[in-house]
């Protein structure tokens, strides 16, 4: 009766061992070749003045500090008086105590009478 530990089913499995390092790096390539493939075709596009190649997906985005218009350029966003550039750097706020106007801050004056 043989055991499941024969001399004959070793090399089989040594065999099927020292082909799993090149098939797993064989199956990472399949996965990272579309990604690094894409990422080849958004850099070799021609990405605008004051625009960078996205880090993830494909295309391009603005740099902080600018807006995309609808002429697909990247135009600098004109942060008025008393007001400070967005968290996501593509527009701006105001200052806390102001109110937003199309392209001004406007100071919120609070009536006397409840002051």
């Amino acid at each position: 009766m043989k055991n499941d530990c024969d001399s004959e089913t070793r090399p089989q499995i040594t065999e099927s061992r020292s082909r799993t390092p090149a098939l797993l790096l064989a199956t990472c390539l399949c996965f990272l070749w579309p990604g690094l493939a894409s990422t080849q075709e958004a850099s070799a596009q021609a990405v605008p003045e004051n625009a960078h190649v996205k880090d993830y997906g494909t295309g391009w985005e603005c740099n902080r500090g600018y807006r995309l218009s609808e002429h697909k350029k990247c135009m600098k966003v004109e942060v008025p008086e008393n007001a400070f550039l967005s968290f996501g750097g593509n527009g701006w706020k105001c200052h806390r105590g102001y109110r937003k106007g199309p392209d001004f801050c406007a100071m919120i004056e609070i009536p006397e009478m409840l002051i």
